[in-house]
């Protein structure tokens, strides 16, 4: 999530996909269902 993060904060991802936000929230829902964390 770190790399994520980062590219987000210095403008790296908005070229790269049309909604940053969705990729972010989508990685999150990987992580929580890798971990098995109930969400």
């Amino acid at each position: 999530m770190h790399g994520l993060v980062a590219l987000e904060i210095y403008g790296h991802l908005r070229p790269l996909v049309h909604d940053p936000a969705a990729v972010y929230r989508d990685e999150m829902r990987d992580l929580v269902a890798a971990l098995g964390v109930a969400g």
